[in-house]
């Protein structure tokens, strides 16, 4: 549970050989053939994630964004979100501020 816990306040994009007992150079192999699905995955997927990697190199999800973030306590996943998001959260209230400027502004040419 708290490795869980630390891969989500982490941001953490963790990708677990999920193999069997086998040898350090099949669980390289296996990573070198997962490469290309890894990026994929990477790309298709908000972090924090937790994937599995088998040994044919095809990659699966196990735990997701949401599913992380729902294990952070509600005050400590609301401070991840604000810092992960924070220029975002500041540009949408700069656009919603100037919306309602400029609909007030033609309101009151109205």
């Amino acid at each position: 549970m708290q490795e869980l816990l630390a891969v989500a306040q982490g941001n953490v994009r963790l990708f677990a050989f999920v193999g069997g007992d086998v040898s350090g150079v099949l669980v390289a192999q296996a990573f070198v053939n997962a490469l290309e699905n890894m990026q994929r995955f990477m790309r298709g997927n908000q972090a924090p994630f937790i994937a599995k990697v088998h040994q044919s190199g095809l990659v699966k999800p196990c735990k997701n964004h949401r599913e992380l973030l729902r294990m952070l306590p509600k005050k400590a996943s609301y401070r991840f979100r604000l810092h992960r998001n924070d220029l975002t959260a500041k540009a949408q209230r700069t656009q919603r501020k100037r919306r309602e400027r400029l609909i007030q502004d033609d309101e009151e040419r109205i």
